[in-house]
């Protein structure tokens, strides 16, 4: 008998193939594939629940407010691009107007141009009182840019980089959401694990202490000691409600980013001891400096300013522009004669006494916009430092936080023999049991700094992307 199970990148049960050599029964066979078949279902869904994170991040991504903005700048960006290409374009505009007065120029114009001019409108007593004329006059005029001192062209690669910075914004803001997605989740079983842990020292706390109960009742504990015994168990259950509030505090921060709605993750996961390759810090430093989002930013705002600038200096220059134009004149309306005209506009301002403080405001934009560039860079390098540091010193401080916690236990074993042999108080039982809550928590806190700094990392990079979250949640232990 063989059987060939397939399991596609790791996705869960794909298919089970069986053949069978032999004269075994069927029903054994059966049997058999159904177990390797519940076993495979159940890793499935074991790796289902270990990508929980990446699954919850990315419903936030999609659906948050801000990333359903940052899509709308980026079709409005698009819009302007076309907005400002199709400027480019031959424009068409037709107009209509009525005009009637007796001027006696307006009157002979119009005349003429009805084609309706006659002998006796050479009369002087008519040039002179010619009375009321109506004229209707309808044209059809197309022009086309020819030059407009590089304002049309310069103008397209503004909206460009309008489109770029657009989508590196958005880029940015799903980065973004995804850190306070994932932090999130981290923090609420961050929060869970301690609560959990706390619980664990209170319930065994709580059986030394009614013992102890006893032993006071029959004179054998000094009542100083189990006071202060019982004082340290309460600040424990004190201690676990101020886990639980900071519990249901994380939890309403994840769901809100959820909308409201949608799947709320079950928190089937803790954390672990799986550390992550980083790479050295120059090496880092350059990926960010080509990845993240504001740095591109920033060098879009400075290519803007440097855009407007050459604008600013070229804004003296001529505009020229071809036209053509068929227009009709009409008195009343029986005949429609049409003239046409064409040629090339030149317009030119001549003098601007605005220009020199335009031209200068331009130029010190651009040399802000260059500043905050260089500006922005350090600060980069700087977060990249600091991340790249928090991350370290968290991986570096899980040893000695490991062996506290495990001195702590082995402390609290020792104690305990020792008070029910009667050679050691109750309070000293409880201040192991408290040392070992305090060592518990600072080694979760410690899991949690190695998590929450590989985030910090990578969104300081620029790179905190499906497959960073995919990394973390698949380092994340599944609970049964």
């Amino acid at each position: 008998m063989e059987y060939l199970i397939r399991n596609k990148k790791g996705d869960g049960l794909i298919g089970i193939h069986g053949s069978f050599r032999g004269r075994r029964s069927d029903r054994r066979n059966r049997f058999f594939i159904a177990v390797l078949a519940g076993i495979f279902i159940l890793a499935s869904e074991d790796r289902g629940v270990a990508g929980e994170l990446g699954l919850f991040v990315e419903q936030v991504v999609q659906g948050h407010p801000e990333i359903r903005a940052a899509h709308s700048r980026v079709r409005i960006a698009h819009a302007a691009l076309r907005e400002t290409r199709a400027r480019s374009w031959p424009q068409a505009r037709v107009q209509s107007v009525l005009t009637r007065g007796d001027h006696p120029v307006f009157v002979f114009g119009s005349l003429l141009q009805q084609r309706s001019f006659e002998a006796k409108h050479f009369d002087v007593g008519y040039l002179n009182d010619p009375g009321d004329l109506t004229d209707v006059s309808t044209s059809l005029e197309i022009g086309l840019p020819l030059f407009t001192g590089f304002e049309q062209s310069r103008n397209r690669q503004l909206a460009d980089l309008g489109v770029r910075e657009s989508v590196s914004r958005s880029r940015g803001t799903a980065q973004d959401l995804r850190h306070q997605a994932a932090e999130a989740y981290l923090t609420v079983i961050l929060k869970k694990a301690q609560r959990a842990a706390v619980r664990e020292r209170i319930d065994s706390a709580a059986q030394e202490m009614q013992s102890a109960q006893r032993l006071k009742a029959k004179g054998l504990i000094l009542g100083s000691d189990f006071y202060a015994a019982e004082s340290i168990l309460e600040g424990l259950r004190a201690w676990e409600i101020q886990l639980a509030a900071e519990e249901q505090s994380a939890q309403a921060v994840v769901f809100s980013l959820a909308g409201g709605a949608g799947d709320i993750p079950s928190y089937r996961s803790r954390l672990s001891e799986s550390l992550y390759e980083v790479g050295d810090l120059p090496l880092l430093e350059k990926e960010a400096l080509e990845n993240r989002d504001d740095i591109v930013l920033a060098s879009h705002r400075t290519r803007e300013a440097g855009l407007k600038s050459a604008m600013a200096g070229s804004s003296i220059l001529p505009r020229v522009e071809a036209f053509a134009s068929v227009a009709s004149h009409t008195g009343d309306f029986s005949d429609h004669p049409a003239d046409r005209l064409w040629g090339v506009r030149l317009g030119m301002a001549l003098g601007d006494p605005s220009y020199p403080a335009r031209r200068a405001r331009s130029r010190a934009a651009e040399e802000e916009a260059r500043a905050n560039q260089e500006s922005v860079r350090d600060r980069v390098k700087r977060e990249v430092a600091q991340s790249l540091s928090f991350y370290q010193g968290a991986v570096s401080a899980l040893v000695p936080v490991k062996k506290s916690r495990s001195l702590a236990a082995e402390s609290l074993e020792l104690f305990r023999p020792l008070y029910r042999s009667g050679r050691q108080s109750i309070l000293d039982v409880l201040r192991a049991e408290e040392g070992l809550a305090r060592a518990d928590i600072h080694y979760l806190d410690a899991l949690y700094r190695i998590h929450s700094g590989y985030l910090r990392l990578a969104s300081s990079m620029g790179r905190l992307d499906e497959g960073t979250v995919s990394r973390l949640s698949d380092r994340l232990e599944v609970l049964p």
